[in-house]
Order: C-alpha cells, then structure tokens, then sequence
C-alpha cells in the first residue's frame, strides 16, 4: 500500500507514506505537502544545483531531502551530519513535472537565491505534521563556556577585560583572570552546570590568595544556576554570580566556529 494515513496523540499525525511512488504520484504527495506546510522528506536518486551568491552543482546521486514548514530546504548524503546544500527558512518552494523529472525548487527573493532539485526516481516519501514545543537544553564543556566568555566578556559584565586564562597560584587554576572597567581584578569560576557550595569555596580561596597582594579583588562565578546553599555563602563571603545562558553562549559559539572555518 503506498498511501497510508495514521493519527497520533499528541496532535501529530503522518500524511503520506509512499515506497517507490511514480513521478506523477510523488509530485502530487508534494504538492499536497506543500499546500498543507507539512514536513516533508524523499529518499531517491537527484542532481542539485543552486544559483545565487555563489554556484554549484552536484551530480545525480541517492540522497535525502527534508523540506520543512518554514520553508527550510535541507540535501543530505548517506554520510556525515551536515547537509550539503540548503536553504533557509522563508524560501518560496514549488514543483512540477518537466521533461521525465519531478522538479523542486527552493526559492528566495532577498538575496536572490534558487535551488533547484531532480528526481529521476523516488524511493521513499513520507509527509507529517508533526508537534513538538520543546525546547532544547545546552549543555557547554567548561572549556567551550571558557573561550565563548573570553570572546565576550561583556557578557559577564560590561567594560570587562580578561588578561590572562588558566592562571595558576599556589591554591589552584583560575578559569578567567580579569580586569573590570575601574581596574579591579576579577577572578571568573566558569560552571557548565549548576553552580554548589563547593565551586563557591574554591572561588573564595583563589580569592583570598589574590588578596593577599591586591586587596582590591572580586569574584563571580559564572553558571546557568546556583543552588540556594551556595548563593547564600556566595553573599556571606562578598563574592558574586552572573547567570548565563547556555542557548546563547552556544549560538556565539557556532557563529565564532563559522566565522573560523570562512577563513581556512
């Protein structure tokens, strides 16, 4: 049976299922899909090229195609994780058949893009609307969080300057070694998870071993949270918490490695 129609639960249900449908079948699921911005993913042997800030083309192969609600367009191949070509949310997509080919194209007007998908033959498609409204939770190594907060120390506090990372006295490493905008050193206790009574302590004893030759020395520690018990030492022994996002520092995170790999 090559179309099959399931209700779930949770208000999502799967629309079309199809093995090995003609053209004319798949072109017709799609275009269904399209009207009733379903997800939408193929399995089959296509050829893509694309037109717009740059050009490509890549030659006919058995590939996997999701196109998405928001207009998202993404090309995988049988190996690796990232899609070898795509198109943002927002793209106009449309299809027809042409000269023995089911057409896609992805379209977007600012900056001028198209991409342009041909089937020869379609293995598999299925279409669904699918609920989901989680939303998911970083969880950053503490040297990631490290090199995102020394790329942006303004997200600790504005004016802030690091000058030195990993320094180490006689009680220990300190993550990020500061300097705030009057001058004061700053001693950073980086958490990628909730921040305890114990990581305030080692805070406090980097602290008081700095004070020993600068009096005028603060701490923070920076975490997503903090328990109770640790918050309230925190303020017993003058010390600080700044809360940061882990979302965002993984965004800064992507954007620095994108901006890295541009380079190379």
């Amino acid at each position: 049976m090559r179309f099959t129609r399931l209700t779930h639960s949770l208000e999502g249900y799967i629309y079309h299922n199809l093995l090995n449908p003609s053209l004319e079948e798949a072109h017709d699921a799609v275009k269904e899909s399209l009207t009733r911005t379903l997800l939408l993913t193929l399995i089959g042997l296509c050829q893509v090229s694309y037109q717009g800030r740059a050009s490509s083309e890549l030659d006919w192969g058995d590939r996997l195609i999701v196109i998405k609600p928001d207009g998202s367009v993404l090309i995988h191949q049988s190996q690796g994780y990232e899609p070898v070509n795509w198109q943002p949310p927002g793209s106009i997509i449309n299809t027809q058949l042409s000269e023995g080919y089911l057409v896609i194209k992805a379209i977007r007007r600012k900056p001028a893009e198209e991409l342009i998908i041909r089937f020869t033959k379609v293995y598999a498609l299925t279409s669904a609307k699918l609920f989901d409204t989680s939303k998911i939770e970083m969880h950053l190594t503490e040297e990631e969080l490290r090199q995102v907060i020394l790329e942006n120390p303004h997200l600790v506090e504005e004016g802030l300057r690091p000058v030195a990372k990993e320094w180490g006295d006689f009680s220990g490493f300190i993550d990020i070694f500061c300097r705030d905008k009057n001058g004061n050193l700053v001693v950073l206790e980086l958490k990628n998870e909730v921040a305890d009574q114990q990581a305030v302590s080692q805070l406090y004893r980097y602290v008081s071993s700095i004070k020993k030759v600068s009096p005028l020395v603060r701490g923070i520690i920076v975490a997503p949270r903090i328990t109770k018990e640790a918050r309230r030492l925190l303020m017993t022994l003058g010390l600080e918490f700044k809360q940061e996002n882990l979302s965002k520092c993984s965004s800064l995170l992507q954007k620095s490695k994108d901006s890295q790999s541009k380079l190379l």
